[in-house]
């Protein structure tokens, strides 16, 4: 792929193959932006924003049966320039800010938006959003949406949540395998979401998502409508690094997330057990025995 060289945010200009260009952002990657491991649990959910003016609509959230650790919304945009967009989430009006990750491509250009709505999620329910300001005409402004809610899992096992965020374009001049590391990880079974936006071919052939080798998602075919998908699948975590390949024959789309829930074998975090007698809970100001 050829990507331009990071600029400052003021913009400066480059000549490709007789072109004149300007680079304002450049910061491509998906990187690792949360790691926490606990009686904790992820849940992800997301929708296309194609042709809607703003893009607008509604969460539902089912899982979340604890505290909130952490929300996150996001949106990625593919035409705006980088310019600052606003959130209206479930009627709180939310500070307008610009891109936190970019990929400066010559096919296309990719922004990606996040907001902190921590204090706005309270538990299961829905939760309405509105992006914007976007494009006018552009049906292809913002392709992607999610909201990513971490949240505390008294009654649940011992659990890894890892999140990579950003932006990364794969396929932008035909079949590609683009590369993201999860860092720091605990061994045992995984599951593995990866958003991705501009999915604008349906029938291209060879699009997947594989973690340690493993396929867990494809293909990247707008599942979610107009433009993006959302795929879960399952695999294995080792110790320490682990990776997520996503690939393409040829169509042209945008990474925006991907996460790893590793469920950690043995009892639950804060939990002592004694094989054959008792599981012996631990906490700041008591103990308290529990038949196993």
């Amino acid at each position: 792929m050829l990507r331009l060289p990071g600029y400052g945010a003021s913009g400066a200009a480059i000549a490709v193959a007789g072109l004149m260009l300007t680079a304002r952002f450049a910061s491509a990657g998906v990187l690792q932006s949360f790691q926490q491991t606990g009686q904790i649990d992820l849940e992800l959910v997301a929708a296309g924003g194609q042709g809607a003016i703003p893009p607008n609509g509604t969460f539902n959230l089912t899982q979340v049966n604890g505290p909130v650790v952490k929300s996150t919304f996001y949106a990625n945009d593919w035409n705006n320039g980088g310019a600052g967009i606003d959130l209206d989430f479930n009627g709180n009006s939310v500070a307008t800010t610009g891109p936190f990750a970019s990929d400066i491509a010559l096919a296309a250009s990719m922004y990606t938006y996040q907001w902190d709505v921590t204090p706005c999620v309270a538990g299961p329910g829905s939760y309405t959003y509105t992006v914007g300001p976007t494009t006018v005409g552009n049906l292809f402004a913002v392709p992607a949406m999610a909201l990513a809610v971490v949240y505390q899992d008294p009654s649940g096992p011992t659990r890894q949540v890892t999140i990579l965020e950003g932006a990364q374009q794969v396929g932008e001049t035909g079949s590609e395998t683009e590369n993201f590391t999860f860092a720091g990880m605990l061994a045992g079974p995984t599951s593995v979401s990866v958003l991705t936006g501009f999915d604008d071919n349906s029938s291209s052939a060879g699009e997947q998502a594989t973690y340690n080798g493993t396929f867990v998602g494809g293909p990247f075919d707008k599942a979610l409508g107009l433009n993006a998908t959302l795929t879960n699948g399952t695999a294995t975590s080792l110790t320490g690094t682990n990776g997520l390949s996503v690939s393409t024959g040829s169509d042209h789309f945008g990474v925006v997330l991907s996460s790893a829930v590793v469920t950690v074998p043995g009892p639950p975090a804060g939990a002592l057990a004694i094989p054959g007698v008792a599981v012996l809970t631990l906490c700041a100001c008591r103990r308290r025995w529990r038949r196993a």
